[in-house]
């Protein structure tokens, strides 16, 4: 999405590699992925192939992927050592190694379409600083964005780095405002929602208007013209 916003790809092309990368994942074994309340060196010495680190998201928060059986191994061992894990509701092993057969695949499907440096800089959770311009435009990179770690954390941590930021959720929920708070706690930062949780029965329009509302005081303008 920020590379389709940034304009390294058109929306057409962002939505067919959508569908493209989601028939590709489908297409392997399915797996398992856990969150596991340990920081990534903690976990880099007890796990191994076929297990794989899945996601950073936060310093003492990450999410382990692979072979279901695999994973309940681990599951099992973390608990013996009354470390709580949360098994994630998911078909397969998204970022691990089992993703791994399907890189080529997304390759030849980027080729095939114009990728442009970006117009506004964004974050990679590739490599969690800013995208450089040669990672933006090569196939290999997404392949291996399929494939590898999401860095959500060093993403955020590096966000925080610039003042007076406002963070902005833009869909159901607040899953990643909730994370991003957790990096957080003695800065004075603006984190929003767009939606409300799926959970919670509240009127959709009324809850935007909030937000809008939020981000307004803080100085922020308001297209209003785009209201009907």
């Amino acid at each position: 999405v920020a590379a389709c916003l940034a304009g390294v790809m058109s929306l057409e092309d962002a939505l067919r590699l959508v569908a493209v990368r989601a028939a590709l994942m489908q297409q392997q074994p399915e797996g398992a992925m856990v969150a596991v309340p340990m920081t990534p060196q903690a976990l880099a010495s007890i796990i191994n192939a076929p297990l794989s680190l899945a996601v950073v998201n936060t310093p003492e928060l990450c999410v382990v992927s692979g072979p279901t059986d695999a994973v309940e191994q681990l599951m099992e061992k973390l608990g013996q050592q009354g470390i709580d894990t949360t098994c994630l509701h998911t078909s397969h092993a998204f970022h691990s190694i089992m993703m791994e057969p399907v890189a080529e695949a997304l390759v030849t499907q980027l080729r095939s379409i114009q990728l442009q440096p970006p117009s506004i800089p964004f974050i990679s959770t590739a490599t969690g600083t800013w995208i450089t311009d040669d990672e933006a435009i090569s196939p290999e990179y997404w392949a291996n964005h399929l494939r590898h770690t999401v860095r959500f954390s060093e993403g955020i941590s590096k966000l925080l780095q610039k003042p007076k930021l406002i963070f902005l959720e833009v869909g159901p929920g607040r899953t990643l405002s909730t994370l991003t708070k957790r990096h957080m706690p003695e800065l004075e930062k603006t984190v929003l929602t767009s939606l409300h949780p799926p959970k919670e029965y509240q009127h959709d329009i009324a809850f935007l208007l909030k937000t809008l509302g939020q981000l307004w005081t803080t100085g922020i303008s308001i297209d209003t013209t785009s209201f009907n």
